[in-house]
């Protein structure tokens, strides 16, 4: 196990986001490789950082909208959904009734807690009205620099 120098350039809005982006491709190229890599994916956090380039943010931006032909359609369900942070959605149900009766099914059989929320979800048309993108921005580069072991 030794260490070796690394330099990488970063692109991005901010610092942490081309770090982010540095990052990502450095493990994308090398994989892990359970963190001896040689790259800026193994640094043990003590990297040098030198912005190259300021980002230059838009100062306009284009509007698309989205043209609908009809009505929009919305539909009350009431999903059945885990209370914990995955918020895995086990099933959609078109009553209430229906749903309670699931979730109580569902509880007995697996014991995890589960809730019922009722939602309203779009049936028919497409739920995106605009895409709004920026005019002209630039980047900012930033070069992580440092050793890391290989």
């Amino acid at each position: 196990m030794g260490r070796q120098r690394y330099s990488r350039d970063g692109y991005g809005m901010t610092q942490a986001e081309a770090q982010n982006n540095a990052y990502n491709d450095a493990e994308r190229e090398n994989g892990s490789q359970d963190g001896y890599s040689g790259d800026m994916n193994s640094d043990d956090g003590n990297m040098r950082v030198k912005c190259i380039r300021k980002p230059k943010p838009a100062k306009r931006c284009t509007i698309q909208k989205e043209t609908q032909k009809g009505a929009r359609k919305w539909v009350t369900k009431y999903v059945v959904q885990s209370r914990w942070l995955d918020g895995d959605i086990y099933n959609e149900y078109d009553s209430q009734g229906e749903g309670m009766k699931k979730a109580k099914e569902f509880v007995l059989a697996t014991g995890k807690e589960v809730e019922v929320k009722i939602i309203k979800r779009l049936e028919n048309g497409s739920n995106r009205v605009a895409v709004v993108s920026p005019k002209k921005c630039e980047m900012g580069i930033w070069r992580f620099s440092g050793e890391a072991m290989c």
